[in-house]
């Protein structure tokens, strides 16, 4: 009987290890299975192709809208304002009588002496009022013509030979509109403010904008320099490593590492001199998980243009 009970023991320790040793199979051959799977997982990238296009690099300077003429008005005599005859934001025709000076000399009776704007425009600003005392070098009033509106910007001394009279620009008044409104550099001061570093670019507006007001601020983008026809990438493709670029070249279902040179840089574009060729795409989005002969699938391809 004992032995019986002995042999009945031992066929069920036995058959306990081999389930211990089939399970442990199975499970390493799980984890196998897996980790081959994980080492075939395929990054998902974007991708451009590179073209032949245009490629410009872009200034911003920030500045604020001035009337195309701003005339401060004076008094010919010395005495108190008597009347104010116009109000700030009224047209008015060159010549019009802005104000009225009392000379009030002792032992002399002197008529009311006229204050006038020297030209037609919009009356800007009244800088004294009534009673006041005022002089020949007393600033009584400014009167704007706002029928040409320009925009003084400021540029840094690093962008100045960029920037010559004649040159094109597009003008976003934020306070107006988001649209751009043309305009033409005509002028750029010679002299470099010692504190800022900085110096005014004068800006004609080619279009009349009714909303507009002095003081209003501006940004003002001017074309430094342009490529034309010339092979371009997006800029976000390159990569920068010990002073050098390189890129993803997207060959079959893999990658290839090049160094390339690059030209004239744009915001978004870049001209390049060498090291691709047209037609090849470019790795954009995802290039931080690739190394040389990495397999990748493109779910997007962004246009180039």
């Amino acid at each position: 009987m004992e032995a019986d009970m002995g042999r009945i023991v031992l066929v069920v320790i036995l058959v306990l290890l081999a389930l211990l040793i089939v399970a442990r199979v199975v499970t390493r051959s799980r984890m196998n299975s897996l980790e081959e799977a994980a080492g075939e997982v395929i990054p998902m990238v974007e991708a451009a192709t590179v073209v032949r296009g245009d490629v410009e690099r872009t200034l911003t300077l920030l500045g604020k809208v001035h009337a195309g003429q701003e005339v401060d008005v004076f008094p010919k005599v010395t005495g108190k304002i008597a009347r104010r005859l116009v109000k700030e934001g009224q047209s008015v025709a060159g010549g019009a009588v802005l104000f009225e000076v009392d000379r009030d000399e002792v032992g002399f009776d002197f008529a009311l002496a006229p204050v006038e704007a020297p030209i037609r425009g919009v009356v800007g600003r009244l800088w004294v009022d009534p009673g006041e005392s005022v002089s020949p070098a007393t600033r009584v009033a400014t009167i704007v013509n706002l029928n040409a509106t320009k925009v003084i910007a400021q540029s840094i001394e690093q962008d100045l030979p960029f920037i010559a009279p004649g040159q094109d620009a597009r003008v976003v008044v934020g306070a107006v509109s988001r649209r751009p409104i043309p305009g033409r550099v005509t002028q750029v001061s010679p002299m470099v403010d010692e504190e800022s570093q900085t110096a005014p670019v004068e800006i004609a507006l080619s279009e009349r904008v009714v909303e507009l007001r002095p003081g209003m601020l501006a940004r003002v983008t001017l074309t430094a320099e342009r490529r034309d026809d010339v092979l371009t990438m997006p800029y976000r493709a390159l990569i920068r490593e010990d002073g050098r670029y390189h890129v993803f070249v997207v060959v079959g279902d893999t990658v290839s590492v090049r160094q390339i040179v690059t030209g004239l840089e744009g915001m978004e574009a870049v001209e390049v001199t060498s090291g691709v060729a047209e037609g090849e795409q470019v790795i954009t989005v995802g290039q931080a998980r690739l190394e040389q002969g990495s397999r990748v699938r493109i779910y997007r391809e962004e246009m180039n243009r």
